[in-house]
Order: C-alpha cells, then structure tokens, then sequence
C-alpha cells in the first residue's frame, strides 16, 4: 500500500513538474510575442516620422529624389508586414535604416537643411526612436536565446518538442548600417 502512494506521489510530482517546464515555455514565448509588438510600435513611430523627413530634404534636396521614393516604397513594405517577422522584414529595416542614415549624412551637402529647425528636430526625434529600437531589439533577441537554450537544454526540450514550439528569428545588425550610424552622430 505504501507503494501505491509513493507511486501516485511520485506521478503527481512529475506531473506538476512537467506543467511548470510548459508554463515556463510559454511565458518564454510570450515574452517574445510582447517584444516584438514592442519593436513594431516603435518602427511604426519611426515610419510616421519618414513623411516628415522625405518632406524636408525634399524641399533641398532635389537631386536626391531616388533615395527619398525607395524610403517611401520600403516603408509601405513594412507597413504590409506589420506583426510578422521574417527575413524578408529584417532585410528592409536594414535597408531602410541605411538609406535613412544616408539622407542624414547628405544633410551635410545642404547646409540651408542641415541648420533647419525642423529638420534638427527630426533627426533628434529619429535618433530618440533608433535607441529605443535598438534597446527592443536587444531584449527581444535575449527572450529569442532563452527560447532556444530551453528548446535545446534537458529537460525542456521534451516538452518543447511536443509542443512543436517554432524558431525566431534573431535580429542581427548589419555592419555598413552600423558604419553609417556612426558617421552621422559625428
């Protein structure tokens, strides 16, 4: 008899173990859901403020037309892909945040644009949304290992193989975009 309790005892805790590897799964996934959400709002912040700086330089710079029509056609691109991540996406942020820096680092052959106000308010408010960004990203690309270490460690990746949890994506930054980020805050 005592068996039988031990035996019922000892299912119950593997149980509830179990149950508290999946909950843990879970919260691990929806950390990742809520950071990129996060991560999407503050892109949707930074592409309400694209019309604004494609209205300005192209008050000055007219010669630069390319450049502004592929931020506005990048633009809509994300705004198709707005709560989704995929390859696809990660290639146009880097994309865009590349042309974008450009426009910044063209200001510097406009001095009549370089010096307006409103232009300077706009890049402080685009350099105020590129740090909140990149702190997002860095949180949702820790929740992305934590997923992926229980995925991979013993003895939750039984339970996430049955709960057939997907892979994400991790945001990697691309170095020419970083090398123009850093000429421009110069």
């Amino acid at each position: 008899m005592i068996i039988i309790w031990f035996l019922i005892l000892f299912i119950i805790t593997i149980v509830f173990f179990i149950i508290e590897l999946y909950n843990n799964i879970i919260t691990t996934k929806n950390d990742i859901i809520e950071s990129l959400a996060t991560i999407d709002v503050i892109l949707q912040n930074r592409y309400d403020l694209i019309p604004n700086i494609v209205k300005v330089a192209k008050q000055y710079a007219i010669y630069e037309k390319d450049t502004l029509s592929k931020i506005a056609e990048l633009r809509q691109n994300w705004l198709n892909q707005i709560n989704q991540l995929n390859q696809n996406k990660i290639n146009n942020e880097i994309e865009i945040s590349s042309l974008i820096n450009n426009v910044f680092i063209l200001s510097e052959n406009y001095p009549t644009l370089k010096s307006d106000t409103l232009f300077l308010n706009i890049q402080n408010q685009y350099s105020e949304i590129e740090d909140k960004l990149q702190a997002a990203r860095r949180i949702y690309n820790s929740n992305v290992k934590i997923l992926k270490n229980k995925k991979q460690q013993i003895p939750t990746n039984f339970v996430a193989y049955f709960m057939k949890i997907e892979n994400y994506l991790m945001f990697q930054v691309n170095r020419e975009v970083n090398l123009s980020e850093n000429i421009s805050n110069n």
